[in-house]
């Protein structure tokens, strides 16, 4: 099923703060790689990462639903098939383990392999998340670090607005990628925006 009573303007509108994360995201990501070159095995193809379901936000549901409609629907209906079987690998790997959803992942996607740093709220100690594929000879420096507690609550703050756009309840209604992918706008909290 597919979901066309919102226009454009409303999905950008729904998307922008979003958008503007992911943007930054992918940002940082690509400074780290350029200047980390040695330590990373990311790029094309490396799909290590990509082994779980993950459970995403309101907000990043209606982004990669957005993104699903957009997909030819041979290949939809190959990654519903994929999501109906249990992956991991994730539903939306195609052909050379490469994502067929990529403008539209998580953010979570779009950060992984990065070192992220994750503190407790006003501890000094924390835990450093790292691809096993990554940083397997150095620890990375201090400015390859992804603040894993700012991106959380960034995201949670595009969330809280976009559920307010979206007239949805304030609540943590996260959705696994593969129910979304197997079942579209069917399986978005609260059904299908109207």
């Amino acid at each position: 099923m597919t979901m066309t009573s919102l226009d454009a303007a409303q999905i950008q509108r729904i998307t922008a703060n979003w958008s503007a994360l992911a943007a930054r995201a992918d940002h940082f990501f690509g400074q780290v790689l350029a200047s980390q070159r040695a330590h990373m095995q990311c790029g094309p193809g490396c799909d290590a990462c990509c082994r779980q379901d993950l459970a995403l936000c309101t907000l990043e549901a209606f982004v990669l639903l957005t993104g699903l409609d957009q997909l030819p629907p041979d290949q939809r209906a190959s990654s519903a098939r994929a999501a109906k079987h249990g992956a991991p690998p994730c539903a939306l790997l195609g052909d050379g383990g490469r994502c067929v959803a990529y403008e539209h992942r998580p953010i979570i996607c779009r950060t992984h392999g990065l070192p992220i740093l994750y503190q407790e709220q006003g501890s000094e100690q924390g835990s450093l998340s790292v691809c096993h594929l990554n940083f397997t000879s150095d620890d990375p420096p201090a400015d390859a670090v992804l603040n894993g507690g700012v991106l959380s609550a960034g995201l949670a703050v595009a969330d809280g607005l976009a559920r307010q756009e979206l007239a949805l309840v304030p609540g943590d209604d996260r959705v696994t990628v593969s129910a979304l992918v197997a079942h579209g706008w069917d399986s978005f909290p609260g059904g299908p925006p109207s």
